[in-house]
Order: C-alpha cells, then structure tokens, then sequence
C-alpha cells in the first residue's frame, strides 16, 4: 500500500471523508456512520416498496413506513453523536464492514417479521441470504407475498451485490488483503481501479445500475411481465438468485 493510503501509525486515508473533524477517535466512530450510512439506503428502499405496496392496493403499505422512520431514527442518532474522520485505523474499517453487515441484515428482516411473512429464525435466514447476495429462500411460494415484500427481496439482493462491490474494489486494497499475495498483479489492478473519491466511486455505482437496466431491459424483450422483469434485473446483476418463482426461470 502507497505511504498516501497508510501512514506508518496505521492509519488508512478516507479520501471522501470531507474533512470533518471526528469527536471522540475510537474504532466504534467509523462503524457508527458506516451503519448510519445502511440507514439512509434502507430509507430509500423501504419507500420505494411503500410506492409499489400502495400502487398495487396491498395492506402492508404502512409497514415500510415503519421500517423508513426506524432507519432513519437510527441513523439521525449515530450522525449527530458521530462524525466521520479524513483519517482512520485498519481495526476501524474492519468494524465498519461488520456492523455495516450486520445492520443491513436486521433491517432486511423487519418487513418479513411486521408483515408476518416469516417467524424470526426464517426472517433472518432471508435477510442474510438476500444481504450476502446468496439464492437460498426459506420461502416456499414467493408468489404468496404481496408486491412490496416481494420487491424488498430483490433489493435487498441488489444492495447487497452494491456493497460487495464496494468492499472488494475499496476496502480490500486499502487494507492490502482479500486472499491475495500482495504483491500480486490482481491486487495491483484491484489498486489501479480502485475509486479514490466520491465522483469515482459515483461512476461504480453507475455503472452497477446501467448493468441492472440491461438484464431488465432483456427481460422486458423476452416478454417477461414489467415487474418480474425488475425483480429479475435486480437479482440478476447482484448475481444473487431470488426469483418471484418457486421453481426460478427453470
């Protein structure tokens, strides 16, 4: 790693922080906003479901609301306590990519418990399967959910690939690991890619979404209904496998 990216204090350089001075330096800082910022993606998703949930005439409408103003309670808390620093230690990324994780995964489960699609044990098997971007489903007949439930799978599949992405292209190089001899040429070219601000990690993004409107581009033109074709487009590009089917396109 470039003496730029880690001092000698093992300190790792956040080149989007912003510059805003951190409070109280401590591991728990970044991991804080790391799961603030899951907060403000699940507030998105969460309305975007009530929308469809709505349109569709389903009851479970206000459920999203619930899960928005939980994530956004959340993450309104962590931001006002914490403050991201230009700066931090390898230990704090770490603790950031776990609590990010496992915070995504509590909130992928709510919908599934406050709708009662799922018990607990199913809610969370969901949710780590859909944040870990995995085709495992401890739902028998996802035709049986109603339209908003069933978009939040595919989200949270498609959130889930967005973050993986993240991890390996940003996070991993800065930290020199990710089962890779660092002196090897994947690394280096992981480095190369790797986005140094938040312009660069906006164009990923966008890239991820162009790739998404693609495969549901294709669906839409092998006469796929417009919203499997959005469920499938989602799933697909996460390479993560849910499908509105019991049986898949099988």
């Amino acid at each position: 790693m470039t003496s730029s990216a880690r001092s000698r204090s093992g300190r790792v350089h956040v080149p989007w922080a912003g510059g805003r001075a951190e409070r109280l330096e401590s591991p728990t800082s970044v991991a804080a906003i790391a799961v603030a910022g899951v907060g403000a993606v699940v507030v998105n998703a969460a309305l975007v479901c009530r929308v469809v949930e709505l349109l569709t005439g389903a009851e479970e409408a206000l459920t999203f609301v619930a899960v928005a103003i939980t994530a956004a309670a959340a993450g309104a808390l962590l931001l006002h306590r914490y403050r991201l620093p230009p700066a931090t230690r390898t230990i704090s990324l770490l603790l950031a990519v776990v609590s990010s994780t496992g915070a995504a995964v509590a909130f992928a489960a709510l919908p599934y418990l406050t709708t009662g699609a799922l018990d607990v044990d199913a809610a969370i098997f969901e949710a780590v399967a859909g944040v870990t971007t995995t085709s495992s489903t401890a739902i028998a007949d996802p035709g049986d959910l109603g339209h908003g439930v069933t978009l939040w799978r595919a989200a949270t599949q498609w959130l889930g690939g967005a973050g993986v992405v993240l991890m390996v292209v940003v996070v991993l190089p800065e930290l020199g690991i990710g089962g890779l001899d660092p002196g090897g040429v994947v690394t280096r070219s992981a480095r190369r890619v790797a986005p140094r601000t938040g312009a660069a990690v906006q164009r990923l993004g966008s890239l991820y979404l162009g790739l998404t409107v693609v495969a549901g581009v294709g669906d839409l033109l092998a006469a796929m209904p417009a919203f499997e074709a959005l469920f499938h487009a989602l799933t697909t590009a996460s390479t993560g496998g849910f499908s509105t089917r019991p049986d898949s396109l099988a």
